[in-house]
């Protein structure tokens, strides 16, 4: 996973975007496996402090990979 990780915030510096955290989905190999997980919930709930700019202090995905 830290490939992953480094190659996401490498594209971020390259397009100027901010990284504002990631969710990792450990163990999902298949579509089917990720729909059982709790990370679609996850990236729901991180999507929503993102669109209302709370991302920062609502949660905290950049040091925590779910």
């Amino acid at each position: 996973m830290q490939d992953i990780s480094s190659h996401y915030q490498t594209l971020c510096k390259y397009l100027n975007f901010r990284v504002q955290g990631m969710i990792l989905g450990f163990g999902c190999g298949t579509v089917d496996m990720t729909e059982k997980s709790s990370y679609p919930q996850k990236a729901y709930e991180f999507g929503g402090a993102l669109e209302l700019g709370k991302n920062e202090k609502h949660l905290n995905f950049n040091k925590d990979y779910c």
